[in-house]
């Protein structure tokens, strides 16, 4: 033991070693006990150990959600394989961050390859509904601009990629363009304005908050971009459902915004035309840090042809004076209709001497003016009605303003700009664009596609020469294509013309455009060109109409969106197994298209021995977009040809879910009942559609042959009586009226 302490010590260090009788300072201090951490810091230690055990906690909860598929990506991009190679494909559920999953809608289907391929310019646009091509993206702006440009240089490929879309604004293009500029882009094409004020974060909006700057909304925002957070708000939902709150409704378009008034002198507008600006220098700035040229165009609207959509109401008028204001002008609409226009802009002055804040009587006071061949002096009332509107769906002068302040501050710095509001006024009478370029409001027919289209593809021409590419691509001599060419190039037929008149007579006949002044004379000029269209359809014109779509697909094999207008045109034309390989055709391009996969669904469905085919394209469409009542209609229809009523209710129930107001899922949904022999409920079901539309000759018929036989007579006859209220010469419901009153009649003898 003592040599094992003696060897001990000869291995200390003598410097570590204290002599007898002294002690060190330091081994005082060692020596004392450490001094207690005070209350403060102990509770900002505990706090800060507490936040580090909330965020790791969250970020393992993150990490577990996104291994099991919960969630949705929130870039406008994602990226997917086909045939071995990579590539960019729009992401279906990007507005799902910004607005109800019900309400939003999803981008045009597009491959973009990851890797751009040699010889390629690569165009993105950017924008709304007008930009799109709303109401046929076959036929919009984008596509014309690819023709044009390909004829122009045929020796290079153009790609470009159409990411506007419906009911958007410049607070979600500015996310748009970010993911825009870092795919390769050589140029940004740019039409955005006309939602400022009704799309998402906009005064008149229907998508949640109204304020952009609300630090909650931008919170919730942030938030989504996880996926905690969108779990977080997939149970609020929930819960809110659960505890009897209602469901967001599905898509109703711009009848949705019922109610939405926002007057031009609303002081929210302010905060609008600041952010519109903003974003607007967020682009610009995006596309010049990665030396990406943006062209920009004015924003051009209908002044003629397009009444405003809600006046003023009167009612801070005293009521003699609001009576003859309402007189004067009831007579100034008369004499107009009569065709008496200098005695209609008498009482129309009658009236604005006392109140002219109404925009149907600047509107009423501008065609007066232009019948009487006063072109110059009526535009400014057309203006002044647009301005006055209460429904914003049109652009305003501010917004032009600051596009056009934002082309002359950044001209210098690959900056183009087309003034698309100036060509039209240069090309309509009096200055006043009407229904020669437009559809409604703002979307365009072909004519104005073009000229957009036209006025774009000469700055792209401009900026490719100042870039020095001009020169290597080979430019045609010849001219650019004019709009006839360009159409025939995209396989726009009689028939095609045709479907666009009647869709937007269709829509047109809804909330706004129904309440509009001018509507039942817009209304005849349709009806005149549908039957214009109908005429001489003879074997030669459908020849010639299948040679055209025949020359599209070959000049262009890859643009499904031809495929899918001839596919339509075969089905209509009573060729629905040629139709079904040009959808499949179209699903070799694009395979996770989705509306081919309804279409697919939807024909096949028809034949009981490819019925199961059909249900598999339906339940594919339906998990690539879960949100889209028709195709959970046409599921159900298809689960009841093979007897599976049961899960034939579910997808109808799916479809009332998102849309309540959607009255054939209805209808669907109690003919499904009434096959599991639960009448009642068939019945209660088919009062649930009447409710909201007693104009159904579908529910009225079936709502008369649900009725037990021999009793409840009297409701028998009054469905019955509407249907044929509805349409006299229905022939079913006649006989069947016939029946029950001859049964009637014997009964009481």
């Amino acid at each position: 033991m003592a040599l094992t302490c003696k060897q001990t010590r000869s291995h200390i260090n003598p410097k570590f070693v204290k002599p007898p009788g002294k002690t060190s300072q330091s081994s005082d201090r060692s020596s004392t006990p450490p001094r207690p951490m005070s209350p403060s810091r102990r509770r900002w230690f505990k706090g800060v150990a507490a936040l580090l055990s909330v965020v790791f906690g969250m970020g393992i909860l993150e990490l577990c959600l996104r291994m099991a598929g919960v969630g949705y990506p929130t870039t406008f991009f994602v990226k997917t394989r086909h045939e071995g190679e990579d590539y960019w494909m729009e992401n279906p559920g990007f507005l799902y961050r910004f607005m109800p999953k019900a309400q939003a809608r999803s981008p045009r289907p597009v491959m973009v390859p990851v890797a751009k391929k040699d010889h390629t310019i690569r165009i993105f646009v950017l924008g709304e509904s007008a930009a799109m091509g709303d109401p046929e993206p076959a036929f919009g702006m984008p596509e014309i601009l690819r023709v044009l440009l390909e004829s122009r240089y045929p020796q290079t490929r153009f790609e470009v990629v159409n990411t506007a879309l419906t009911a958007i604004n410049s607070h979600l293009i500015h996310h748009i363009a970010a993911e825009c500029v870092q795919k390769e882009a050589d140029f940004l094409v740019l039409y955005m304005g006309n939602n400022e004020v009704t799309g998402p974060m906009g005064p008149g909006t229907v998508f949640g908050d109204t304020r952009s700057d609300s630090w909650m909304l931008q919170l919730g925002l942030q938030l989504k971009k996880y996926h905690l957070g969108q779990a977080m708000d997939a149970l609020r939902e929930k819960l809110s459902r659960n505890l009897g709150g209602e469901s967001p409704k599905g898509w109703g378009g711009i009848a949705m915004f019922e109610g939405r008034h926002v007057p031009m002198d609303d002081p929210r507008l302010i905060r609008v035309h600041a952010s519109f600006e903003h974003h607007l220098e967020t682009i610009l700035n995006s596309a010049q840090k990665q030396g990406v040229p943006i062209v920009m165009s004015s924003l051009a609207c209908n002044l003629k042809d397009s009444a405003p959509f809600a006046s003023s109401s009167l009612n801070h008028l005293e009521e003699s004076r609001r009576q003859s204001w309402q007189d004067a002008y009831d007579q100034g609409i008369a004499l107009l209709e009569a065709s008496l226009a200098a005695d209609a802009l008498g009482a129309f002055q009658t009236a604005e001497s006392i109140d002219a804040n109404h925009a149907d009587l600047q509107f009423s006071l501008g065609t007066s003016l232009l019948a009487l061949g006063e072109t110059a002096e009526a535009q400014p009332y057309f203006k002044h009605a647009r301005d006055l509107d209460f429904l914003r769906f049109r652009p305003s002068d501010e917004l032009n303003d600051i596009i056009k302040r934002s082309f002359d501050e950044n001209q210098s710095q690959g900056v183009y700009f087309f003034d698309l509001e100036k060509s039209m006024e240069a090309m309509s009478e009096g200055g006043l664009p009407g229904d020669v370029f437009f559809w409604d409001h703002v979307h365009f027919k072909f004519q104005g596609n073009y000229l957009l289209a036209r006025g774009f593809a000469e700055q792209i021409a401009a900026g490719l020469d100042e870039s020095g590419r001009l020169s290597s691509l080979n430019a045609s001599e010849a001219d650019w294509l004019g709009a006839e060419t360009c159409a025939s190039k995209l396989g726009l037929t009689r028939w095609g013309q045709y479907q666009m008149v009647e869709a937007m007579l269709n829509r047109l006949n809804q909330f706004p455009f129904s309440r509009q002044s001018n509507r039942p004379v817009l209304n005849t000029k349709m009806l005149k060109e549908l039957e214009f269209l109908k005429l001489d359809v003879t074997p030669e014109v459908l020849k010639s109409m299948m040679d055209i779509y025949a020359r599209a697909i070959e000049g262009a094999p890859h643009n499904w969106m031809v495929l899918d207008q001839y596919a339509r045109f075969l089905k209509d034309s009573g060729e629905p197994m040629q139709a079904v390989d040009h959808w499949k055709k179209i699903l070799e391009i694009v395979p996770h298209h989705v509306m081919a996969r309804f279409e697919l669904g939807r024909l096949l469905s028809r034949d009981p021995e490819k019925v199961a085919e059909a249900e598999t394209y339906l339940r594919e469409a339906i998990d690539l977009r879960p949100y889209i009542p028709e195709i959970h209609m046409e599921l159900g229809l298809c689960l009841g040809r093979q007897n599976k009523a049961e899960e034939a209710l579910s997808a109808f129930s799916r479809a009332v879910e998102i849309q309540p107001n959607a009255i054939q899922a209805h209808i669907n949904w109690a003919s499904a009942l009434r096959l599991l022999g639960r009448n009642q409920e068939a019945i209660e079901r088919l009062e649930q559609a009447l409710t909201i539309s007693t104009n159904s000759v579908a529910a009225h018929l079936k709502m008369a042959r649900f009725q037990t036989p021999g009793k409840n007579w009297e409701k028998v006859i009054f469905h019955l009586q509407e249907v044929l209220r509805l349409d006299p010469d229905h022939k079913e419901a006649t006989d069947a009226l016939s029946k029950v009153q001859t049964l009637l009649l014997q009964e009481s003898n």
